[in-house]
């Protein structure tokens, strides 16, 4: 992945599971509800406030991978190497660590 970053494929360096798209999905859910919600006749306006949250989410999908290829994640490596490579598994899941260095 390395060597495809440093010759050009920087989608490579978007991904759905990036946090930031977490918190995107988190922050744009939560105002979607508050502003459905309003101050008076919250629970009967809870229906609305599931609807826009549901809304929000799916609008996450591509605003978190926008903020995330444009604020969050570059996909400039040149000069970059690989320091090591760690795996953890958690049951069904493992995640790998990759740490990279300068130079």
């Amino acid at each position: 992945a390395l060597g495809r970053l440093s010759q050009g494929e920087s989608d490579l360096a978007v991904s759905p599971f990036c946090g930031t798209n977490i918190a995107v999905a988190a922050v744009l859910s939560a105002t979607a509800s508050a502003v459905a919600l309003g101050s008076k006749n919250r629970l009967a306006r809870l229906p609305q406030a599931i609807l826009a949250s549901i809304w929000a989410i799916i609008a996450a999908q591509f605003v978190g991978r926008y903020v995330q290829k444009h604020l969050t994640t570059s996909p400039h490596v040149a000069g970059m190497r690989i320091t090591g490579i760690t795996r953890k598994g958690f049951g069904p899941l493992t995640i790998f660590h990759i740490s990279t260095a300068r130079g």
